[in-house]
């Protein structure tokens, strides 16, 4: 049977909408008790910026965890910006939401695929 309604796109909106809300709430409160997020993203992906470097290593998708070793998030409607630790040195990251392949906070048990 074929999907008219569009299903698959409705999760993945609502989706995206939840790691937007998480986010959101991490940018103003810090990362509270044990939580931590694992994302994975396309790095090729049209608004992705990645340092050269990071951009060589990871040429089709990369994972990243947030968690200790960050500063400077920003959480915007469309994307969000970071700078994590990598081998010592904060490097800035931008990746839009519609990027992101995964999604996990393993304190919570709680994960999605978008």
């Amino acid at each position: 049977m074929q999907d008219l309604i569009g299903y698959d796109e409705i999760i993945e909106n609502s989706m995206r909408s939840v790691i937007y809300e998480t986010l959101k709430k991490v940018e103003k409160t810090g990362l509270l008790g044990k939580h931590y997020f694992v994302l994975t993203f396309l790095t090729n992906f049209p608004g992705i910026v990645l340092p050269k470097s990071l951009k060589e290593k990871y040429s089709d998708e990369m994972t990243i965890v947030i968690q200790h070793q960050y500063k400077s998030l920003v959480v915007e409607h469309e994307l969000f910006k970071v700078s994590l630790s990598f081998s010592g040195k904060y490097e800035k990251l931008t990746v839009p939401y519609r990027a992101i392949t995964s999604f996990a906070d393993p304190s919570m048990n709680f994960g999605s695929i978008s």
